[in-house]
């Protein structure tokens, strides 16, 4: 396993370092090791969608009614 040390401004750190204590890590470097790991993840997961959504095939323009709906959906307030 690689390691580095990395800086944080001072209320980073504290903000690290009771998350990682109220959390049940063993420390502040087991907590960052979840960040990465969570973000690593996801970042697969959008990227697997990215490509699912690339490959289901032809696409088409969403009416006004589309749009809006999605927006709704979203909690955006219409144009």
């Amino acid at each position: 396993m690689s390691s580095f040390e990395i800086q944080l401004p001072d209320h980073l750190a504290q903000y690290v370092a009771d998350r990682a204590k109220s959390g049940g890590f063993s420390d502040s470097g087991d907590f960052i090791v979840s960040l990465v790991s969570a973000l690593s993840e996801r970042q697969s997961t959008v990227e697997g969608l990215l490509i699912e959504g690339i490959e289901s095939g032809p696409v088409s323009d969403w009416d006004s009614n589309e749009l809006q709906e999605i927006k709704d959906r979203l909690g955006k307030t219409s144009d």
